[in-house]
Parts: structure tokens; sequence; C-alpha cells
């Protein structure tokens, strides 16, 4: 798991944050549960964010697929599984 010290990850934040406020959006920055969880609920489905970035995975994530279903825009930091229905992002150093 990349944590929040991550210099990576939080250079990343920062950049995707400037971007995002040069469009009228905000971040959030918020932990989701390792296994399951109401996040989605709490989070998407009460319309408290517009769109997530998620910084890990696991190889068969229910969540994300329970996202793919219900048409939530997101991304995942992380090089793409042959399976996938999502977008990710990655680099030669993940």
């Amino acid at each position: 798991d990349r944590q929040v010290s991550d210099p990576f990850l939080s250079e990343l934040t920062g950049e995707i944050s400037e971007d995002l406020q040069r469009h009228g959006y905000d971040v959030l920055l918020a932990q989701r549960a390792r296994h399951g969880g109401d996040w989605i609920d709490r989070l998407v489905l009460s319309r408290r964010v517009d769109g997530l970035v998620v910084t890990h995975r696991a190889i068969h994530d229910p969540d994300l697929e329970r996202l793919t279903e219900l048409g939530v825009p997101f991304v995942v930091l992380g090089r793409p599984l042959a399976d996938q229905r999502y977008i990710s992002a990655g680099s030669d150093n993940d």
C-alpha cells in the first residue's frame, strides 16, 4: 500500500489538486476500508464526490467493479490488469 508520506504520492496529489482547483473543483483525501465498507455509499452515492483517484487496489477488487457498474468516474494509479474494465495510470516504477 502507498502511504500519504510517499514522496511520489504527495507530489502527484499536489499536482492533481492544483489542476482541479483551476477547473473549480476541490480535493478530498480519504482512506477507504481495506475490506469493503460503506465508503462508496458514504462518498459516492451521497454525491459528496464527483470522481475518484484510487491509489491502491487488489487484483480482484469488488469495490472497483461496483464503481464501474455504477458509472462513477475514477482512475486507478498502477499498471493495468488484463481483465480490468476501468482506467488506470502507471509508470515503470510501480
